[in-house]
Parts: structure tokens; C-alpha cells; sequence
């Protein structure tokens, strides 16, 4: 006897519809649910596995046609449609950058002393920074939106961060977070520090220039002329003389050129191409024509060795205070002198050296600063550093 057709058991379609819309939905409705990857396979599979026993459920037919129709159906959605759902459904959160400093507590914004070594983490989570340079700075990458607490972790010592309240410089975070006695919470060797107490400070630079100069182009005047039926092109470029390279930055000049007249007769142009000057003539209503430019100047440099930039500055017998941060203001500009360019193939290497002596004249210590690095000094007891102005601040602590 054939085997009698089945039924749609539409009861069993609904139900089983049911029970997978309400885990959806309870998946949806909470956020810590709708973020976890376990949860979103899960959900995967309830609604693959949902429309197989549908699909099983209404198809008229034996039953290994219908789980033949219900499983391919389901494969089918498993592929295609599914993971189009689980896009809208569970969209990847948006993520941000979290860039910023730590910087010492009870500072004003004029004199911020950065925090070396400190790890800043995003609580509940494995995301955190590398320890902070010597600038204080750090950065955690792929931070979801919506997260305003940090953690800042520094000597075994956690302090919260609230990104709500820190002071935001461009895209930087700006944090005084750390105690200025948890710098010193590893024992230090004991010392008094003289009532008076002097400081001789020299600041130095050095690093590589340019030598620049303007020059007649080779050569210097440039004319075009057509004979009958005819145009003519000349296309003016800077060009390198001697050991001189050409200086595109040089103000006033384009890709390092500069014309200093220009003209023609008849049908003609002048008109800058890119970095370059282009001259155009053309025979037009039975005459010629002609095109020139003339005093023709290039702007050149030369790379010069590595040396001194400019004038060491020095201070002599500076006394200190033991209130607030002491500040030794280098004539920066002056020490600097040639170097500095944007140019240059490196930047210039700053030092600072700074004598402690008593009012006797007896050394105390010497610190040596390379580039704008912050250093502890006098057992602990004196933090130093140079700042981008020239400033030489030392804070010292009794």
C-alpha cells in the first residue's frame, strides 16, 4: 500500500516559531547578551534549526521528502539569508582610539609633569595600553564607544580615569592622576638636601642644516619662435647645481623656481605646469608668434654634516625653591640656530646637563637630559626635565 500523504502540522510550525522569535528577542533586548559571540552562535543555530523542523512541519509530503525539504531549506538559510539577519541583528560595536597622557596630580596646566611606566586598562576587559615613554603618553586601539572609565595602573596602584572629566587637547586626553609620593614609594637612600641649594645648567643642540641659496637657472633666459606652420613648446624645471639639491619649500618659489619676467607676441602662453613653467607658441593668421621668460632663479641646498646647531646656552649659580617647580628658561632659538628644518633627514638631538652644588660650591650630582625625557635626581628627591620651549623645570621635594 502507498504510504498515506502527511499533513502540515501547522501547531508545531507556530510553536516552534514562537520559542525562536522569544530567545531573538531575549538575546536583543540585553546588551551583554547581544555583544557575546556565544550568544550569537547560539542564536545562529536556534533559527537555522527552527526553520528546518518548520519547514519539516508544513511540507505535505513522506516524511524523508520533507526533511529533505526542511534540511535544505535550512542549509539554504544558513548560507544566505542568515548571514545578512546577523548583520542588522548583531552589528560589530563601533569602536574608538583612546589616546592621551598621564600626568602628575597638583600641577598646573603650565608645568605638566609626565608619568613614565604607567599601564592604563580598560576595566572588565583585556584591552590596555603598553607603559606610558617618558612623555607620559599612551594609546589603546579598539576601545567600543561608550566607555568613559579607565584604569591607570602605576607601581601596583590602580586610579581610575574618567575620560568625562579629563582635559581634551585635539584628539589627546589630558589626566593628572598619579600622586606626586607615588613616584617615590620605593625606598630611596636617605639625603638632606641643603637649605640652599644651586643648580649650573647648560642646554645644547646639535644635528644636521641646510645650506641654502638662490641662483640664475643654467641658463637663465629661455625664448621659443615658430617659422611658418608650426608650434613650439619649452617646459622650464628647477634643476640641481654643483652638490646643490633643489629647495621646493623655499617661500616664494614654486617646485623651487621663480620667474622673474615672462611675455610673447602674437598666439602665445605662460602659464605654470605643476612644479614646472611651460612656454607655448604657435604660427596664427599668417604670422609667427613667440613665447620667453626671463630671469630664471632656482632655490638650492646642500645638507651640512652633522654638528652644532647653535649658541650652548648656560645659567650659573641658579638658585632653587623647594615650592612649586623651578624653571630655568634656555634662549632656545639661539641653540637651535640652523637646524630644525622639517626637512632635515633627522631631527636634532637636544642635551641638557644640570650640576647641583650648595652654596659652598660642593657637587652634589650632575643629570644629564637627552631630549625631553624626564629623570629623577638627588636620590629621588628632585624631578627634572626640559620642555619643548626651552624650559628647564625642576621640582624638588623635601
Amino acid at each position: 500500500m502507498p504510504e498515506p500523504e502527511r499533513k502540515p502540522n501547522i501547531p508545531a510550525a507556530l510553536g516552534t516559531a514562537a520559542v525562536c522569535l522569544a530567545f531573538v528577542v531575549f538575546v536583543l533586548v540585553y546588551d551583554d547578551l547581544r555583544y557575546l559571540r556565544f550568544a550569537q552562535v547560539m542564536s545562529s543555530a536556534v533559527m537555522t534549526l527552527a526553520l528546518a523542523v518548520i519547514l519539516f512541519s508544513i511540507v505535505p509530503a513522506s516524511a524523508p521528502v520533507a526533511a529533505a525539504v526542511g534540511l535544505g531549506g535550512a542549509a539554504l538559510f544558513y548560507w544566505k539569508v542568515l548571514p545578512v539577519i546577523m548583520m542588522a541583528a548583531f552589528p560589530q560595536p563601533a569602536t574608538q582610539a583612546i589616546h592621551g597622557g598621564i600626568y602628575y596630580l597638583g600641577d598646573s596646566d603650565l608645568v605638566l609633569r609626565p608619568v613614565s611606566g604607567v599601564i592604563v586598562k580598560v576595566p572588565g576587559s583585556s584591552l590596555q595600553s603598553s607603559p606610558t615613554n617618558e612623555s607620559g603618553e599612551f594609546l589603546i586601539e579598539n576601545v567600543p564607544d561608550g566607555v568613559h572609565d579607565l584604569e591607570a595602573e602605576f607601581k601596583s596602584a590602580v586610579y581610575p580615569l574618567d575620560l568625562r572629566k579629563a582635559t581634551k587637547v585635539g584628539n589627546k586626553y589630558r589626566f593628572k592622576a598619579i600622586p606626586a609620593d607615588a613616584a617615590r614609594s620605593e625606598a630611596q637612600p636617605s639625603l638632606k638636601l641643603p637649605n640652599s641649594l644651586l643648580v649650573d645648567a647648560t642646554l645644547s643642540v646639535t644635528g644636521q642644516s641646510y645650506d641654502r641659496k638662490v641662483a640664475p637657472a643654467r641658463p637663465p633666459d629661455y625664448y621659443i619662435g615658430t617659422s611658418r606652420d608650426e608650434t613650439q613648446h619649452a617646459r622650464i624645471c628647477a634643476q640641481p647645481q654643483d652638490d646643490f639639491i633643489v629647495d621646493k619649500t623655499r617661500a616664494g618659489f614654486t617646485g623651487g623656481l621663480q620667474i622673474t619676467s615672462t611675455g610673447g607676441d602674437n598666439y602665445h602662453s605662460e602659464l605654470w605646469d605643476g612644479d614646472c613653467f611651460a612656454l607655448y607658441a604657435a604660427w596664427n593668421n599668417g604670422r609667427g608668434s613667440n613665447s620667453w621668460a626671463r630671469g630664471v632663479n632656482v632655490a638650492l641646498k646642500r645638507l651640512r654634516p652633522e654638528g652644532a646647531c647653535g649658541e650652548p646656552q648656560e645659567k650659573k649659580g641658579a638658585a632653587l625653591t623647594y615650592t612649586g617647580a623651578n624653571q630655568l628658561q634656555f634662549d632656545s632659538a639661539k641653540a637651535l640656530g640652523g637646524c630644525g628644518d622639517p626637512d632635515v633627514p633627522s631631527p636634532p638631538k637636544w642635551l641638557t646637563t644640570a650640576i647641583f652644588h650648595d652654596a659652598t660650591g660642593n657637587n652634589l650630582e650632575t643629570v644629564s637630559l637627552s631630549g625631553f625625557e624626564q629623570k629623577k635626581a638627588l636620590s629621588g628627591k628632585a624631578d627634572i626635565w626640559l620642555s619643548s620651549t626651552g624650559a628647564l623645570n625642576i621640582l624638588l621635594h623635601q
